[in-house]
Parts: C-alpha cells; sequence; structure tokens
C-alpha cells in the first residue's frame, strides 16, 4: 500500500469517526426533554403532578415499591433541563419527588 492510500484511509477513518460522533451528539439532542413539572393538590388526600416535555414522551413504564414507599416512572430516552433535580411535596405520605 503507497503513502496515497495510507492517507487517504487516515482521512476516511476520521471521516467516519465525525459522522459517528455527530450523529451521536444529534441523537442526544433530539431525545424528550422535561421542561417543567407542576404539583398540585386534589380532594380527597391526592395530588396530580404534570409534566411537561418538549416533545411527545416515550411510552413511560411505572414500578412501586412497598418498603420504603416508593412509585417510579420511567420516562426512557427521556432527559431533563430543570434546574433542580430534587422537589419537597406537602402532601400526605408524599414528602419528596426527584426528577
Amino acid at each position: 500500500m503507497g503513502k496515497g492510500n495510507e492517507s487517504l484511509g487516515i482521512r476516511l477513518r476520521n471521516a467516519v469517526v465525525t459522522l459517528a460522533m455527530s450523529l451521536a451528539a444529534s441523537a442526544a439532542l433530539a431525545a424528550p426533554t422535561v421542561q417543567d413539572i407542576e404539583f398540585s393538590s386534589r380532594p380527597g388526600s391526592k395530588f396530580e403532578v404534570r409534566v411537561e416535555f418538549n416533545e411527545p414522551p416515550p411510552d413511560f413504564k411505572t414500578y412501586a415499591i412497598e418498603k420504603p414507599a416508593r412509585i417510579a416512572v420511567d420516562f426512557p430516552g427521556t432527559t431533563s433541563s430543570l434546574e433542580q433535580k430534587r422537589f419537597s411535596l406537602p402532601y400526605g405520605n408524599a414528602s419528596k419527588a426527584v426528577v
């Protein structure tokens, strides 16, 4: 293999690496993002959580744990643009939320 072919191979490899990095970055930017979250009281010792996304979120999965009591809602591939991660909740047994 001559020097011209080696140089072409290096340039081609660099171009492939750059393309792969660009695709990975654009995929991360295209992920649904949590833009806002609101909590409000409801009758009967209940409360409501409203989550605002920049685009429709993916199908979610829920999990519940009894001891200690926890409810988790997972939106796979979603990021958060919220300024904070933890929120205090004043609703009966609900004391905090983590996004």
